[in-house]
């Protein structure tokens, strides 16, 4: 190799890196936190407790559709009209349960985090009356499967080999536990 292309190589590679670097840990989390807020904005109904990119704390009273304008009232009988860029949170919901459906959860997690079916199997389970996220990676790709938060979308987040014998006696969280000390059919389909 030429002393020309060992400078460009040596000049590009540190920059690449670092540049690889900046977005995974600068670019790559504040994007997943915003596509986290917008799914939370655009299923306002009415009833929501939101805080307003201006610090404004309130409850939503009507979602006008095909406007992305949301009545909110930040006092009693004080209404304003704010837009979906300025909800900056949603904080609770009123008579609606605080968790998506773990199904939804489980897809989210496998897009927004990059871990592919060859990787893992990501699944809800129900875990003493708790469901959490299974993420069931096959053997030799456990780097990647640890990828995946401790939490996410409010649920506990919980990555084991397949079959694990950590989720032996859980049942799926969309059927009944299995006889002690047998496998779920879940996790028989991951190798």
């Amino acid at each position: 190799m030429s002393s020309t292309g060992a400078f460009i190589v040596g000049q590009a590679l540190p920059l690449a890196l670092t540049l690889g670097v900046f977005y995974v840990f600068a670019i790559r989390p504040s994007r997943v936190e915003e596509g986290q807020r917008y799914r939370a904005v655009v299923g306002l109904k009415g009833g929501e407790a939101v805080v307003t990119s201006s610090g404004l704390r309130g409850k939503v009273i009507r979602a006008q559709p095909g406007l992305d304008v949301f009545e909110v009232e930040v006092a009693e009988g004080v209404v304003i009209n704010v837009t979906q860029a300025g909800i900056a949170k949603v904080t609770s919901v009123e008579g609606a349960a605080t968790l998506p459906d773990a199904q939804d959860a489980c897809r989210r997690l496998a897009s927004e985090w990059l871990i592919p079916t060859r990787v893992a199997n990501i699944v809800p389970w129900t875990e003493e009356a708790e469901t959490v996220i299974a993420v069931l990676h096959r053997p030799g790709r456990e780097k990647q499967a640890a990828r995946a938060p401790k939490r996410f979308d409010g649920y506990r987040v919980i990555v084991a080999p397949a079959p694990s014998p950590h989720l032996v006696n859980l049942g799926p969280a969309s059927a009944e536990a299995g006889e002690e000390g047998e496998v779920n059919a879940a996790q028989d389909r991951v190798p």
